[in-house]
């Protein structure tokens, strides 16, 4: 699911990238419309362009970065912290109740179901004084 979302998320920035362009390059050359000229753009399209459209695509464009990568580091955190506790108990408990909170782990769907499993890891840690 993560990969695809990655996915999808870049095509939108490069969508939205690309027009962004364009628009900063008008914007920041400061071209000024000239009457008899139709390729200009009108005060008014800059106007609305500079105030308007380009701060609204930069926070779209930021937005689209900033979120996704923010979950997946925090499922990557997750993770580390979760094998490092597996390996902090592993001695204290049996193979099998390994298996039971790891089958746990790979099911979890939700940040409580996580915070119980961590509970527990921290509990037997603590039981045999590793915590």
């Amino acid at each position: 699911m993560l990969p695809a979302l990655m996915m999808l998320i870049l095509i939108a920035i490069a969508a939205v990238d690309i027009p962004l362009r364009k628009s900063l390059k008008v914007w920041f050359k400061g071209i000024q419309p000239a009457p008899e000229d139709k390729k200009h753009p009108s005060e008014r399209k800059i106007f609305v362009l500079k105030w308007f459209v380009l701060p609204a695509l930069v926070v779209v464009q930021a937005v689209l970065v900033f979120v996704p990568l923010t979950v997946f580091n925090q499922s990557v955190v997750a993770w580390r912290v979760f094998h490092a506790n597996i390996e902090i108990v592993r001695p204290y408990v049996s193979s099998r109740e390994l298996f039971k909170i790891t089958s746990s782990f790979a099911a979890m769907t939700s940040e409580q179901e996580y915070l119980l499993i961590d509970a527990k890891l921290h509990e037997i840690a603590k039981s045999n004084e590793r915590e």
